[in-house]
């Protein structure tokens, strides 16, 4: 049996668990700004493939790289200190960065609400224009519809074992 619909991200990352034997991605930093930079401009970033057992995840078999990578900028350091991936974003600029300026916030705060508001307390100088682009990023990031397929079907491990394959 086999499901497709989309999820919201935020749903997609609060159910994906981190496998204690993933290794850190193998993306590069470049690679994972790119990734949110699509997000920020709806563009596409690829459907994922998950084999489903009832209503639990419990196999990635398309997409992992994507959903770490995702999962590590958005959700770290507070859950997971030892897979943290560093982003910062630029509300002027519109901007995601590798290194910390001046005018930048860390990722995973702007992702978080609590966060989120702590940056708008403390940064009163921001101009409504940062204001809304930080708030526009956060409800993006939540918000953003990804297509995915689920299954209960054992015959779906071929993607597993493709997507496994070192050339």
């Amino acid at each position: 049996m086999a499901r497709i619909g989309e999820v919201f991200l935020e749903d997609l990352l609060a159910d994906y668990s981190v496998n204690e034997q993933r290794n850190r991605t193998s993306w590069s930093i470049d690679l994972v700004i790119l990734l949110l930079d699509s997000i920020l401009k709806d563009y596409p970033i690829g459907h994922f493939v998950f084999k489903k057992d009832g209503f639990k995840m419990t196999k990635i078999l398309d997409g992992e790289n994507r959903l770490y990578s995702l999962f590590s900028a958005l959700m770290q350091p507070k859950y997971f200190p030892q897979e943290v991936i560093s982003i910062y974003f630029d509300p002027k600029r519109m901007l995601f960065l590798e290194a910390h300026t001046k005018s930048s916030f860390e990722l995973h705060r702007i992702y978080a609400n609590s966060e989120l508001f702590k940056i708008l307390r403390e940064n009163q100088n921001l101009s409504m224009e940062e204001v809304d682009s930080l708030r526009s990023l956060h409800d993006k990031l939540h918000k953003y519809r990804v297509p995915c397929y689920f299954t209960t079907d054992d015959s779906i491990e071929m993607l597993a074992r493709i997507n496994c394959l070192k050339l």
